[in-house]
């Protein structure tokens, strides 16, 4: 799959310079950059099941998926089919509107 959009400045950076940059955890910057690795080479999302508990969060978001980071922190993403957008770093349960 194609990463074509961020809406993390910081991963956005970690994904296109390998450099961690403000508005990032440190200690989570190896691991996002794990994670954006392998779903620059799956064929879907799908295949990433099993891997930090990556999953679709529907009913609510079709489309739009999550995998664990570190605690609450999760990397969320659109999958349109073809390429992945929306690239994001959030509190996943510290938010009652994740702004996806």
């Amino acid at each position: 799959m194609k990463i074509v959009g961020f809406d993390h400045k910081g991963v956005a950076a970690l994904y296109n310079t390998g450099k961690t940059s403000k508005g990032l955890d440190p200690k989570a910057a190896k691991k996002i950059k794990t994670q954006l690795s392998a779903l620059a080479t799956a064929q879907h999302p799908n295949d990433l099941r099993g891997m930090w508990d990556t999953h679709e969060l529907t009913p609510n978001y079709p489309g739009f998926w999550a995998m664990d980071v570190i605690g609450s922190f999760r990397l969320t993403f659109h999958f349109d089919g073809q390429s992945i957008t929306k690239v994001n770093y959030l509190d996943y349960h510290g938010k009652s509107n994740y702004n996806l």
